[in-house]
């Protein structure tokens, strides 16, 4: 309530909240490169590109909500690796809660190469969930290539929502 002269009742006024966004990482590389400083908020890999694994290290270390865009195009899983949770290699492991979006399944196919699953959602900590919402979202996209060991495109241990996307 505002500040009253003595005697005076205050008024109580409903505020409209706040709403804060970040802008979407649009990603514009199909390379599979790291990001150069994950943790500074911005997604650009060592030559200054966001790419989707960039944008993804990126994501996940800024607090709240998150989304990528994806062109129509292939995004290929080139960087080898298992059993890390930080995304740097294999899998595109999502540990906040992040929503990608494609332009359709058939124009933006994320491929795995058979050289691990797509993706992973890790359990989140609970202190990440009250500032978030309650599921990442995977749409518009295609998924192909995963390795059929434990999960072929997508292993998650968590929930998690998937809008107009085919999995092969």
């Amino acid at each position: 309530p505002p500040v009253l002269a003595t005697g005076q009742d205050p008024e109580f006024l409903c505020d409209i909240g706040a709403f804060e966004r970040h802008a979407a990482y649009v990603v514009d590389t199909t390379a599979d490169t790291v990001d150069a400083q994950f943790e500074d908020g911005v997604c650009a890999d060592a030559s200054g590109a966001c790419s989707l694994r960039a944008a993804i290290m990126t994501a996940n270390t800024v607090p709240g909500f998150e989304e990528i865009e994806l062109a129509a195009d292939t995004y290929a899983i080139t960087l080898a690796g298992a059993n890390e949770n930080e995304a740097e290699t294999g899998d595109f492991d999502i540990t906040d809660v992040v929503a990608i979006r494609g332009q359709d399944a058939g124009q933006t196919i994320v491929d795995a190469a058979q050289l691990d699953r797509a993706f992973h959602f890790p359990a989140l900590m609970m202190a990440k969930l009250p500032l978030a919402p309650a599921f990442s979202t995977l749409s518009d996209l295609g998924i192909r290539q995963g390795t059929a060991d434990e999960g072929g495109a997508i292993l998650a241990e968590r929930p998690f929502t998937m809008e107009r996307t085919v999995l092969q």
